[in-house]
């Protein structure tokens, strides 16, 4: 699964609406994992800057090193298991 693209506006940056919608992304590509058993989210990032932000986020570099526009992935097994963490916790 692809993310093509996700913007916040210059002007609304660092208010934590780009943690929001990538946490909203995040959570469709969860129910469309495993229900698919598709393996990852991909997406590319502007810049290094933007690819920081998502690496916070738990998205891991592939492809050419050191490009000016990465290519990063997130594994469905890790939000699979970031999930199953939090709903336990929520039960317990």
């Amino acid at each position: 699964m692809h993310l093509q693209y996700v913007a916040v506006h210059h002007s609304l940056q660092r208010q934590r609406i780009g943690t929001v919608l990538m946490g909203a992304a995040i959570d469709d590509f969860y129910e469309v994992a495993v229900r698919t058993g598709i393996f990852a989210l991909t997406l590319t990032a502007i810049d290094q800057k933007t690819s920081d932000f998502y690496r916070k986020l738990g998205f891991i570099d592939f492809g050419a090193e050191g490009a000016t526009q990465p290519n990063l992935f997130l594994p469905a097994a890790t939000v699979i298991e970031a999930r199953k963490k939090l709903d336990a916790a929520l039960v317990g």
